[in-house]
């Protein structure tokens, strides 16, 4: 079902493409009283190339300052004419009620698209601190952790980005432990050992999953990195933090029978066949951490109580916000399966467009407590 919702929503975006080439195209021609003939062909290249080096970015072997700025410039372009688009619907809604010469039509769209294009990137560059308290009837202390997720450093974050969230991070009272549950990198720009140095400030355990944006640049590299910042990688494995039993799975598919629609090169290994041949203690306080928040079925014969999680961004920007509820069947923030609890973190960074709408950059402070 997933799979055939992801073959209509690509169908949906070719289609939302080519009406979005005629809109923009129709109502760029009214503003400049010219005919629209060579913005078709104009707005269809530029739509076309920047999706296109958006999906190719993450996949290009190279950290050179050219390749940088094509990327950072293509990206921030698509986010804009996004948002053209949106803003000049917006108006011509209100020109319903209050009709605007194509001079001032194009003032106001121009703004508006500004303004919240602005917004947008000030938005998804500010990360929030958001707190969950959850009751674990196993505990015998309360524990306060931090989860980060999907921070995707690269093309748009670095070291700077990365020590921001250390000094939030190491302003918060009695932290336990720092989780970090995947997508550390997303492109080559900024890949480095250097970028990840504000780890070392943090002083308490540090735990780690990769996600699927860690395996298209390098995974082993990656985690290589972060065992020289002193960071626990587990790779389906069991840890002992304070008390707290922490599991740690390697990027996967739930089972053998269901799919994903990342295009990850994996290999057998899924989260029901690897789950049962862990040392996992039941009657421990037990918390999962696994990128993608599937698998919820397997938590309860585990005695899995808390399950971490990232991956969907919440959606990240509106429109997407309207659907990624139907893609994810846990898409964001706190959810119950049975005993467990599942908490989807809309992450740090940004895929593509650096921009959010409708969701926000987050820090995630969990307080565990008995009841």
């Amino acid at each position: 079902m997933k799979h055939f919702t992801f073959i209509l929503i690509f169908i949906a975006l070719i289609l939302v493409l080519s009406l979005a080439v005629f809109y923009l195209s129709k109502r760029t021609a009214f503003v400049f009283d010219i005919k629209p003939t060579w913005f078709y062909v104009g707005y269809a290249v530029l739509l076309l190339a920047a999706y296109g080096v958006m999906a190719g970015a993450m996949h290009w072997q190279t950290s050179g300052w050219f390749a940088h700025l094509v990327i950072i410039s293509n990206q921030i372009v698509l986010g804009i004419l996004l948002y053209l688009l949106l803003c000049g619907l917006v108006v011509d809604l209100v020109q319903l009620f209050a009709h605007f010469s194509p001079k001032v039509f194009g003032i106001v769209v121009a703004s508006l698209t500004i303004l919240v294009s602005g917004y947008m990137m000030w938005n998804a560059a500010s990360p929030r601190l958001k707190t969950v308290k959850i009751a674990i009837p196993k505990l015998e202390k309360p524990y306060r952790i931090v989860q980060l997720s999907d921070m995707h450093l690269g093309q748009f974050r670095g070291k700077d980005f990365l020590q921001n969230i250390v000094n939030e991070i190491n302003e918060i009272d009695n932290v336990d432990a720092v989780m970090i549950t995947g997508d550390m990198f997303d492109s080559y720009y900024n890949y480095s050992e250097e970028t990840l140095t504000p780890l070392k400030q943090i002083k308490v355990p540090i735990y780690f999953v990769n996600g699927n944006h860690d395996i298209y640049i390098d995974d082993v590299g990656i985690k290589e990195k972060l065992r020289k910042m002193s960071v626990h990688v587990l790779e389906n494995e069991v840890a002992n933090c304070k008390g707290l039993q922490i599991i740690g799975l390697n990027y996967m598919r739930p089972n053998d029978t269901s799919t994903d629609m990342m295009h990850v090169p994996m290999g057998k290994e899924t989260m029901a066949s690897v789950l049962p041949t862990l040392p996992i203690d039941s009657t421990l306080p037990t918390i999962l951490l696994h990128h993608n928040p599937v698998g919820a079925e397997l938590l309860a014969p585990h005695g899995i109580d808390l399950y971490l999680s990232g991956h969907t961004h919440a959606g990240q920007l509106f429109p997407l916000t309207l659907i990624n509820g139907s893609i994810f069947e846990y898409n964001k923030g706190l959810h119950q399966v049975q005993n467990a609890h599942i908490y989807v973190s809309a992450g740090l960074g940004t895929f593509g467009i650096p921009m959010r709408l409708g969701t926000h950059s987050e820090i995630t402070v969990i307080e565990l407590v008995r009841e």
